[in-house]
């Protein structure tokens, strides 16, 4: 079984919404080289709609800085696999649906290395709750927000310590953890 590494955007109220990040060039080399570094993404079905309405259109326009134009082509060259009991509304190739744990267990049983889940934050519940995530980087927006899901229960009751600080330009705090014990 792949090592799962989640990778979530939390502001300082701790919630997790899309739409409240700085989305930087430093923040777009991050995610390059997390996915870069990965057999496979991991997606919910609401994260993974939002990036199939965003990226593989990105591939092909011009006007977007050099480290979106990379992580575009890091994003549609990796295999993705939807956590999800029915199908997503925007199709991309190189995805794959399964439904529930179990079948997730089954599929990730046949890759090496690591797999990478961007945001989808009800999945990352559900992968602390069954003891499958082995690394959590939360990138800690400076910013205070309302919208979206809050960080704190999705790990309730799951102790994680910090391996790693790092400050981004942008005052962002990249922390990466691991389930303590």
């Amino acid at each position: 079984m792949p090592r799962i590494i989640c990778s979530i955007n939390a502001t300082l109220s701790g919630t997790c919404h899309h739409g409240d990040v700085v989305a930087d060039a430093e923040h777009h080399r991050y995610a390059a080289a997390l996915a870069r570094s990965a057999a496979a993404l991991l997606l919910g079905r609401a994260t993974y709609e939002l990036f199939a309405a965003v990226w593989p259109r990105a591939l092909h326009r011009r006007d977007l800085p050099a480290e979106v134009l990379e992580l575009a082509r890091v994003l549609d060259a990796k295999p993705r696999i939807v956590v999800s009991g029915r199908e997503p509304a925007t199709a991309w190739p190189g995805t794959t649906r399964v439904a529930g744990l179990e079948a997730l267990r089954a599929t990730l049983a046949g890759i090496g290395g690591s797999v990478v889940l961007f945001g989808s934050p009800g999945l990352a519940a559900s992968l602390a709750a069954a003891g499958m995530l082995d690394e959590v980087h939360i990138l800690l927006q400076p910013l205070f927000a309302t919208r979206g899901p809050r960080l704190p229960p999705l790990w309730a009751g799951h102790a994680f310590r910090t391996v790693s600080a790092e400050r981004f330009g942008s005052g962002v705090v990249l922390l990466r953890c691991r389930p303590a014990g």
